[in-house]
């Protein structure tokens, strides 16, 4: 803890995320990523964090999800819905087009 310049007691920017992490995930958190949240600015985490604390579901992956949620730039506002797989559009699967339509290999001499 440091003194801010009216001398009342203060933190540093480091000391807020560490007890904003701990209060969203009661664990600490790792030195990565006390470093990626750091990076962001103080705002950007707890926003992350937030974000986290009003998942509908628990998360497994908290340091990916903050991760996600700092580079999608997600907010309050944007919480995330959970979609199962079955629900999530996929890519059909496509083959290549082959590039002689009518030359089989086990006929070749």
């Amino acid at each position: 803890m440091t003194e801010t310049y009216d001398g009342s007691p203060g933190y540093t920017e480091g000391e807020l995320i560490h007890m904003a992490f701990r209060l969203a995930t009661l664990t600490d958190p790792s030195e990565e990523m006390q470093e990626v949240l750091e990076k962001q600015g103080v705002e950007a985490a707890f926003q992350a964090l937030l974000v986290l604390r009003q998942s509908p579901k628990r998360v497994r992956n908290v340091e990916g999800f903050l991760k996600k949620a700092l580079v999608m730039g997600w907010g309050p506002s944007t919480v995330p819905v959970r979609r199962s797989r079955l629900e999530a559009p996929q890519m059909p699967q496509q083959r290549p087009p082959l590039q002689h339509p009518g030359y089989d290999w086990l006929e070749a001499d």
